[in-house]
């Protein structure tokens, strides 16, 4: 878990860099980009068997171990800096650069020592939709979250088992094969994945639509959600199941091509999978949008061909339980806030805001869904409004009855 805590958080990490790593990159990068200037007034001053240069020698072994090449060196690191690499045309510092390659083979590392549906998730989570709940600042509600809402989905997001999970919890769900309540898995996975009785399903996919809804209202479009007979009186060979779907929301006014209005659905889908019915290869495990994939091409075969028929586009909208959203999904929205681009300014901003805030609606969904059954199986109750008043607060062992 700390390996996986110290990567960048669009990584699959939280950003707690380690600070090893930066006294090291740091004296390095600072006497190397120095070396120059000294080497007018101390001429061959790297080949100097002196205190600054033989720490400089055993920070680049440091390096060199942490990497895990076989060679690296002093002349290495001159040869890194000589190369000026640049990103979006700004040239990157030496300390980056070195910083770079060690988290990125402590990635690897990390990556190595996962079982095959760890990895799986860690592959979902390596991404910024993702990490919304952690990018943002809780400067309104939709972006703040409390303490116990923080550490669930911390323990979600390093697919750790929940603490507030009993050992041998169960779900108030019924299994179709026996008739049994199945016992909660240590992540909580059944309850956003396989449970139809806590209705997650339906309230994140809701959140999701309503963000959607009001996203697309704030950028001036014309919305409606679940609109009724829009494939009803469509012409061409159509089965009913096919003229009474509904998707989940309208955009009326946005064009694509010779299109004119987009229909959307949005769904759900577990990057991993929750039964053993297939062999699950570490190759799956790393391939980028596998599960949303599958679910994203359900939806254009259900959906594609009849939208088509009344000249509007269709699209997907694919979330992880990761909250990982397929990367088509994400190109439409950014090309939605693109078609804008006269009417805002600063709309790489807006977008961004809008990303985090349709992430976040979901990661509230998660938490939520956690600590009320996690709450609910152990007796837990809560009387809004009552919090606060003596006769509701538990007074020690001769205090056993509430007024309420």
């Amino acid at each position: 878990m700390w390996t996986q805590a110290k990567l960048n958080v669009n990584e699959g990490g939280v950003g707690l860099k380690d600070a090893a790593l930066c006294i090291h990159t740091g004296y390095v990068a600072s006497l190397i980009d120095c070396s120059e200037e000294i080497n007018r007034t101390f001429p061959s001053f790297l080949d100097q068997d002196i205190s600054p240069v033989q720490i400089l020698r055993d920070d680049v072994e440091w390096m060199r171990i942490q990497m895990g090449y076989e060679v690296f060196n002093v002349q290495s690191v001159l040869e890194l800096k000589a190369d000026k690499p640049t990103e979006g045309g700004k040239p990157i510092h030496l300390q980056a650069q070195l910083t770079k390659r060690i988290e990125f083979a402590y990635m690897e590392r990390f990556k190595d020592s996962l079982d095959t549906k760890h990895l799986a998730w860690y592959t979902s989570v390596f991404d910024s939709t993702a990490s919304s709940f952690i990018h943002v600042l809780p400067k309104c509600p939709e972006f703040t979250f409390s303490s116990e809402e923080m550490r669930i989905l911390l323990n979600h997001r390093f697919f750790l088992p929940q603490p507030d999970r009993s050992h041998g919890m169960k779900c108030i769900c019924k299994n179709s094969r026996n008739g049994q309540s199945p016992i909660i898995d240590e992540r909580g996975h059944h309850l956003i994945t396989g449970c139809n009785k806590r209705s997650f399903g339906m309230a994140a996919h809701n959140a999701v639509v309503h963000a959607l809804n009001t996203c697309f209202h704030a950028l001036g479009y014309s919305t409606k959600k679940e609109p009724d007979q829009l494939f009803t009186f469509v012409n061409g060979d159509f089965t009913e199941i096919q003229r009474n779907l509904r998707p989940d929301l309208l955009i009326r006014d946005i064009n694509h091509a010779n299109l004119r209005g987009c229909a959307v659905d949005v769904s759900m889908t577990c990057p991993i999978p929750m039964n053993q019915q297939r062999n699950f290869l570490r190759q799956d495990a790393q391939i980028i949008d596998r599960a949303s994939s599958i679910r994203y091409q359900e939806k254009v075969n259900k959906y594609n061909e009849i939208c088509h028929a009344i000249g509007i586009k269709f699209q997907p909208f694919i979330i992880e339980t990761t909250g990982r959203v397929h990367s088509s999904s994400l190109r439409w929205l950014k090309n939605a806030f693109d078609k804008k681009r006269d009417e805002y300014i600063g709309k790489g901003v807006l977008f961004l805001y809008w990303n985090h805030r349709i992430g976040c609606a979901f990661q509230h969904q998660v938490a939520k869904v956690l600590i009320d059954t996690f709450n609910y199986q152990k007796g837990i109750r809560h009387a809004p409004g009552y919090e606060n008043q003596p006769s509701f607060i538990y007074d020690g062992p001769n205090d056993l009855i509430s007024s309420y």
